[in-house]
């Protein structure tokens, strides 16, 4: 895993849902395509969600719920399916 980058999303009247960017790479530096990314949100988010990498190594994780005001939560990568096994890296969670 190279990144993981977590922001809010408005959706309007003051809701935000929880955002996680995470870039799957392989142990050469590329990019891996198609690779299923399940993660978990905890703190003013406390769901699951998953994706899948598209052809840039990059999987969008939104959460469902929605929350008001000073937002804090953190996302944690549980898992990555892949051609490859995953070996976690030092990057597995970050927070907002």
């Amino acid at each position: 895993m190279q990144s993981i980058v977590v922001s809010t999303v408005n959706i309007g009247q003051g809701n935000k849902q929880g955002r996680a960017v995470v870039v799957i790479v392989d142990d050469l530096g590329n990019t891996v395509a198609w690779a299923l990314v399940n993660g978990t949100f905890t703190g003013n988010y406390n769901e699951s969600g998953s994706d899948t990498t598209d052809g840039t190594g990059t999987a969008t994780i939104t959460t469902r719920g929605t929350a008001k005001g000073k937002i804090n939560f953190e996302f944690c990568v549980d898992s990555v399916t892949a051609a490859l096994p995953y070996v976690p890296s030092s990057v597995t969670c970050a927070s907002f």
